[in-house]
């Protein structure tokens, strides 16, 4: 996050940094997705080289989010 931050002013890192928090907020694999589109689309217009950041780490920062969670904690499916 804080690389992330450095490419926006300090008055607008505590909004850009709750936007992308959403992201991680979402309850599937599918709305993890969306909302990342949406968060990029949001950036896009004011803070370009910040969606840009994030479109690079797209598989770093999804990867593991889209990965099913019966398929990292077995046992805990029950």
């Amino acid at each position: 996050m804080r690389n992330l931050l450095t490419r926006v002013p300090k008055a607008a890192q505590a909004m850009v940094a709750t936007l992308v928090r959403t992201i991680f907020a979402q309850p599937d694999a599918t709305q993890v997705r969306a909302q990342f589109l949406r968060v990029i689309e949001q950036l896009q217009s004011q803070f370009p080289a910040t969606a840009e950041f994030l479109i690079d780490a797209e598989t770093d920062l999804l990867g593991l989010l889209l990965v099913p969670r019966r398929a990292l904690a077995p046992d805990l499916e029950q």
